[in-house]
């Protein structure tokens, strides 16, 4: 393969990898009062939804509504 062919294809992954972690974020909501942030019960899959989904990771949203 030539020099050229193989950087095409590395750009290309990359730009495929990029894609994919970016549509599989999703966003966790806040719910209840006070509370620790590493206590999966106040953190919802949905806005004013039940606790529960999780602690949020790096390639999570952390929304406070």
């Amino acid at each position: 393969m030539s020099k050229q062919l193989l950087y095409k294809l590395a750009i290309t992954s990359i730009l495929w990898m990029v894609a994919i972690a970016y549509t599989n974020a999703q966003s966790l909501y806040w719910v209840g009062d006070g509370g620790s942030w590493n206590d999966a019960s106040h953190w919802s899959a949905t806005s004013g939804g039940s606790g529960g989904a999780g602690v949020p990771t790096t390639s999570n949203a952390a929304i406070f509504d």
